[in-house]
Formats: C-alpha cells, sequence, structure tokens
C-alpha cells in the first residue's frame, strides 16, 4: 500500500483498517484488477457529495486532504441511511497495465478502508473495477480516486 511512516494526515489506523461486513455482503461489483480496465474521459468534474483524491506517483498512499476531501461524503452517507458511496480507482495508459490496475485498485481500498473506520458499513460501499484515463489529461489526473454519492 505504499510508505506507511508517510500517512500524510491521515491515522495509521484508519489506513491499515481491515474491511470489515457489518451490515450484510459486500456489493459483488468489487474491484477485480485481473481483467481489462474500463477507459474514461478525465474531463469529470466533481459535483457535491462527492470527492477526487489525487495520489502521488506509485503510491496508494491517501493524500494529505484525504480527511477534508471526504468529509462532505462521510456527512452525505450519514444524512441518509439508504445511500451507497461509488469508489473508482484511475490510472493512466503509461506503464504495465496489470501494475497500474493494481495500484488504482489499492488506492480505492485505502479510501474504503478510511471510510469504515468514520462509521461507514461495508454494504454501502460500492469498489468500481479500476479505471483507464484517456481523452488527453494529465498524468495527475490520472493518478486519482472518486468518491460519488449515489
Amino acid at each position: 500500500m505504499g510508505d506507511a511512516s508517510a500517512t500524510h494526515g491521515v491515522s495509521e489506523a484508519a489506513l491499515t483498517a481491515p474491511a470489515t461486513d457489518v451490515g450484510g455482503p459486500v456489493d459483488s461489483g468489487a474491484i477485480d484488477a485481473s481483467g481489462p480496465t474500463e477507459a474514461v474521459d478525465s474531463a469529470a468534474s466533481t459535483p457535491a457529495g462527492s470527492a477526487k483524491l489525487y495520489f502521488d506517483v506509485g503510491s496508494a498512499t491517501p493524500p494529505a486532504s484525504a480527511e477534508a476531501d471526504l468529509a462532505g461524503v462521510v456527512a452525505a452517507l450519514k444524512a441518509e441511511p439508504s445511500t451507497k458511496a461509488r469508489i473508482s480507482g484511475f490510472h493512466d495508459e503509461s506503464g504495465g497495465a496489470a501494475t497500474n490496475a493494481e495500484l488504482a485498485k489499492e488506492r480505492a481500498q485505502a479510501v474504503q478502508g478510511w471510510l469504515e473506520s468514520q462509521g461507514i458499513g461495508a454494504d454501502r460501499i460500492v469498489l468500481d473495477k479500476p479505471m483507464v484515463t484517456t481523452g488527453g489529461g494529465s498524468a495527475d489526473e490520472a493518478r486519482r480516486v472518486e468518491v460519488k454519492v449515489e
């Protein structure tokens, strides 16, 4: 999951908390990095009740801004118990596809663990398959995780 000593403002317990099933089965659409990844356009904006987290090269450690960026997501999820968080990890087309997909998966799982540490049940979190960022976006844009409340 990257350098555990560089938590960038996110508690170590939040980064290493195991995924738990506290309310029922976890969505069967969880990340599977074994197959091809879905391509998406990188020009999307961040609507209210969602967050975009940008990661350092080769790192699955959430950025220092993670807690502040995800505060609105946690508030929206706690305010409306019937909603779910959809987490999507992105990567670019450079380098090895399997390595990039695994890193996107690890980033998404780190965000999942943090949401669970904030009291969001695993049954309310859906992990999408890692996606390739296309459309001429920057490399920084490709190293991201998006969280949307649905």
